[in-house]
């Protein structure tokens, strides 16, 4: 196995982790490191030793290596980028309310930032930001959140807060998600559950144990995403319910009863 680590984070993202899994008793050889930029990605895609390629980065560089890698007929799988949903449904938000706060920053250090009134053309509610940044838009009704929520081009995760777990389970199966959290957070890492996105988010789940296995024993992974009943194994307790692994995106909240809706990202 070659470990490619970001440009930007050689040791924490691939020398360190190395160090770690020989000190764990991984036998030598195994696994080699290969720091470089873009040229060594570009060059391991390529080259014909490579079977099986998993990427985990931007929507963009994935298409790009998507592309590259289909002439070669190799198995890729792709961890993309998200811009997810926190649905917030009636009787959980009785009373509306307008906040702005944040928008400055100190060094490297960005406060976090809530913005009302976004259009949903906006950048900053269409697209993915790297940053805790909490777009709101409200919704009239629970239809217009879905309609908002699965208009988006990603589909990594999802949130639902609400009084009624089994309403919002219900709900989940309206949503083009890899993963929907009810009474909790988008992200919420789980080793034990497949991870994976659907339409511009990847090419599904590829670890955990409800993955679905290719017949090549190189490479294993899902080409499709898991339906959420097909990743749920009991009916939602009180609390939260958490399907697999996600990250933050946006928040959504309606009416007086008014809901809210936003992409938040955290």
């Amino acid at each position: 196995m070659v470990l490619k680590p970001d440009p930007r984070t050689p040791v924490s993202g691939g020398l360190a982790r190395a160090e770690l899994l020989a000190e764990a008793g991984l036998p030598a050889g195994l696994l080699h490191v290969l720091p470089g930029g873009a040229d060594v990605g570009e060059a391991l895609v390529a080259h014909p030793d490579v079977p099986c390629i998993s990427f985990t980065g931007s929507t963009p560089a994935g298409r790009a290596i998507g592309t590259a890698a289909a002439p070669l007929l190799k198995k890729v799988h792709l961890e993309l980028g998200g811009n997810n949903a926190l649905l917030v449904l009636p009787r959980t938000v009785e009373q509306g309310a307008e906040l702005a706060a944040g928008g400055t920053y100190d060094g490297l250090f960005y406060r976090p930032t809530v913005l009302t009134g976004v259009p949903l053309d906006s950048p900053a509610f269409a697209e993915e930001v790297f940053g805790p940044v909490a777009p709101v838009v409200a919704y009239e009704t629970v239809d217009e959140a879905i309609d908002l929520i699965n208009a988006s081009e990603y589909g990594l995760s999802v949130s639902i807060l609400t009084g009624d777990a089994f309403a919002a389970w219900e709900l989940a199966d309206r949503i083009d998600s890899g993963a929907v959290h009810i009474n909790d957070q988008t992200v919420d890492d789980e080793a034990v559950a497949p991870f994976g996105g659907t339409k511009a988010s990847g090419t599904g789940a590829a670890s955990g144990a409800g993955r679905v296995r290719t017949p090549s024993p190189r490479c294993s992974g899902s080409p499709r995403r898991p339906t959420s009943s097909a990743i749920r194994s009991e009916p939602p307790r009180r609390g939260r319910h958490r399907p697999y692994r996600s990250r933050p995106g946006h928040v959504l909240a309606g009416p007086a009863r008014p809901l809210t809706a936003s992409r938040s990202h955290v």
